[in-house]
């Protein structure tokens, strides 16, 4: 438990086969203007770790559509929102 005593997330993965555009930069805070041309995924990956270097983050540069057609359902974990 973190000093206010709310969980938080230890591991995450971000899953995305984009990369980075001229868009992205304008709209995504953790990408930036040297980005472009790189894996979407690990940029966000390594901005969101630079919040709390504490907090081990990886990135899975496949299509997500693809991932989840090939994983085991049992296997997946999906949240939409949380506090690193």
């Amino acid at each position: 438990m973190g000093a206010n005593n709310s969980p938080r997330i230890g591991e995450f993965v971000v899953v995305d086969d984009g990369v980075v555009g001229e868009q992205d930069t304008l709209t995504n805070f953790f990408v930036q203007t040297d980005d472009q041309g790189k894996m979407r995924a690990e940029c966000i990956v390594q901005g969101l770790c630079e919040l709390n270097p504490d907090v081990r983050g990886s990135a899975v540069t496949r299509s997500p559509a693809e991932l989840l057609a090939s994983s085991d359902p049992a296997d997946i974990q999906l949240v939409a929102s949380a506090t690193l």
